[in-house]
């Protein structure tokens, strides 16, 4: 197979009409660049899939990216878009890989382009978005490039892209695709973090209808709850302090709340005297000092002056005053998902005069229909019907009495006897296949159209020559050329026209034999 690196840009235009193996027409260009292109796709044996083709040159896709694309056709998750099928188309001298995808609905980007998401829009999108990552994580890949724009919509589902998957700490030549980028990734977002700060970003701008940027984690508080502290946890600019995505899906949920600010403590008065508490500094007589003015002046009361600090100091702790003791709070119970009027643990429900009325009428009609449904009148058991043919009675008989024989009435045959009267079928022996599908054919006025098709070519004598190899390499498995007109496709079928049964057996028969692994059966008529 050639794989000639090509560095003029393809007519991608050139593409339409030609037929990929498995059965997938090109039909029209959605959108071209030098490096690669997307088109609608028609599938030969299913119309109502809707498909599309992406064609890659080899410096877009190297082999690394192929080999991933191939693997994540064996993803399996509702939350995860994965490729229908992946190859390499020969055109031109040259292989281009392609990847073959379901055609989605809409993006998240799109659909950000005219209006945000509401709150219960977004936790769906959270929801779905964080169990496809988690399927990735788990089987060792990143997605690397999350965003609005890989965010689809798949009918009633909300799916991941699969097509930029990575295995974790595991980069690939080339220049990235992601719109958003995680503080520690330098060219690719190849960690778990990473994808968890990315889904912090994309949640920012599905609420805001802005891209996240540098002051967006302090403007997340402004978000509702509890998508505030969701997108503020997982914008950390350390990896190590983002939540996991079952931290994310517990505060989603309500099971993790966001922690009180704890109160600062109040200051503690000092006392007035150094190293004492006023509480219990002992008091202190005051002492009569004699007056400076003579004998016969009154004394005067002087301050008493501090004692000498002549002891150890010691460490005196504030005395607590005592807590009152507080009942334990009241948990509200809840018993459905959704919050009713909150019963509380302590309080035990009263039936009201009416329920215990209710309750036991429901009883006595319970009760009076089972006893009136057991005295019901019994119905007769039919009597077992007689053969005519074996109305001939013979008993043995006893000494002394005759030996009676009973004739059968002769009777005139109806219709439907003699409908079953009739030979069912002809001997398995006697019986020539191809016969046998003339006639079921030929019974019901359709004839048979199921054919098992090998190959698909956009060219009759491209058809004919590969049909008439596979005569030589397998004589057994008759194969022809079969189209439905003149214009094409031309198909490489086996063994011709047959039922549905005969053509599952061709088809799983012709696998084991070698035939591709895509064969297929179509029904011809519809």
């Amino acid at each position: 197979m050639p794989s000639e690196i090509t560095t003029a840009t393809p007519n991608w235009t050139a593409l339409q009409g030609k037929v990929l193996e498995g059965g997938y027409e090109i039909t029209e260009c959605l959108l071209a660049n030098p490096a690669s292109a997307s088109f609608k796709v028609r599938v030969l044996g299913d119309r109502y899939m809707q498909a599309v083709v992406n064609v890659f040159t080899n410096e877009a896709a190297p082999l690394e990216q192929y080999a991933l694309w191939q693997e994540a056709i064996e993803l399996r998750h509702p939350n995860i878009s994965a490729p229908i099928t992946v190859g390499r188309l020969e055109w031109e001298g040259a292989a281009y890989p392609y990847v073959v995808l379901y055609k989605a609905d809409e993006n998240l980007a799109g659909v950000l382009a005219i209006r945000a998401l509401g709150t219960d829009e977004t936790r769906e999108l959270l929801r779905s978005v964080g169990a496809g990552l988690e399927y990735l994580h788990a089987n060792g890949f990143v997605h690397s490039v999350l965003g609005p724009e890989r965010i689809l919509a798949m009918g009633d589902s909300i799916q991941l892209s699969s097509t930029s998957i990575r295995r974790i700490n595991t980069p690939l030549e080339g220049e990235s695709e992601a719109g958003y980028r995680a503080p520690e990734s330098m060219g690719e977002n190849l960690t778990v973090a990473a994808d968890v700060w990315c889904l912090g970003a994309t949640l920012y701008e599905a609420l805001t209808q802005k891209k996240s940027g540098e002051d967006c984690r302090e403007q997340a508080r402004s978000l509702p709850v509890p998508f505030d502290w969701i997108v503020e946890r997982c914008l950390e600019p350390e990896p190590h302090e983002r939540p996991t995505l079952s931290e994310v899906f517990a505060i989603l949920s309500g099971e993790l709340k966001r922690p009180e600010p704890k109160p600062e403590p109040a200051p503690v008065a000092l006392a007035a005297t150094a190293g004492v508490s006023p509480a219990i500094a002992p008091a202190q007589a005051p002492t009569v000092v004699p007056s400076a003015n003579g004998p016969g002046a009154a004394p005067t009361t002087a301050k008493p002056a501090n004692p000498p600090f002549t002891h150890r100091a010691q460490t005196l702790r504030p005395v607590e005053s005592p807590r009152p003791k507080l009942a334990p709070s009241l948990k509200p119970v809840y018993t459905e998902n959704r919050p009713r009027r909150p019963q509380f643990v302590d309080e035990k429900p009263q039936e009201s005069a009416r329920t215990k009325f209710l309750s036991y009428a429901l009883l006595a009609i319970v009760l009076a229909g089972g006893l009136l449904w057991l005295a019901r009148p019994k119905p007769e058991k039919p009597r077992p019907t007689v053969n005519p043919a074996a109305r001939t009675q013979s008993a043995t008989p006893t000494p002394g009495s005759e030996t009676r024989t009973v004739q059968p009435r002769p009777t005139t045959p109806s219709a439907d006897s003699r409908a079953a009267a009739a030979p069912a079928a002809v001997a398995p022996a006697a019986i020539d296949p191809t016969a046998a599908r003339s006639a079921a054919a030929a019974s019901s006025g359709r004839p048979d159209i199921w054919r098992v098709v090998v190959f698909t070519f956009a060219r009759k004598v491209d058809a004919e020559k590969r049909a008439q190899a596979l005569g030589q390499e397998h004589p057994g498995f008759n194969p022809e050329v079969f189209s439905r007109n003149d214009s094409g496709p031309y198909m490489v079928v086996l063994g011709g026209p047959m039922t549905h049964d005969e053509a599952m057996r061709l088809r799983q028969k012709a696998r084991s034999s070698g035939f591709p692994r895509d064969s297929y059966a179509q029904n011809f008529n519809r």
